[in-house]
């Protein structure tokens, strides 16, 4: 049964977190709809939302963690 277990969970991992995984390409999939409506700007090598048309602070995108 642990090995089963272990099976179980090391194919959720890839599934999940591997470089072609469901995580990356669903971020990369938000990332692009994000910029096709706003303009970004990156700041100290951080990518934002550009709000200055808001006057609001601008928006950090965040990174995969």
């Amino acid at each position: 049964m642990s090995i089963l277990e272990h099976n179980v969970k090391n194919a959720f991992i890839d599934i999940y977190l591997n470089e072609e995984g469901f995580l990356l390409k669903s971020h990369n999939r938000i990332i692009s709809q994000i910029k096709e409506v706003h303009e970004t700007i990156t700041i100290n090598g951080k990518e934002y939302i550009d709000m200055s048309s808001y006057n609001t602070p601008d928006i950090l995108i965040p990174e995969l963690p």
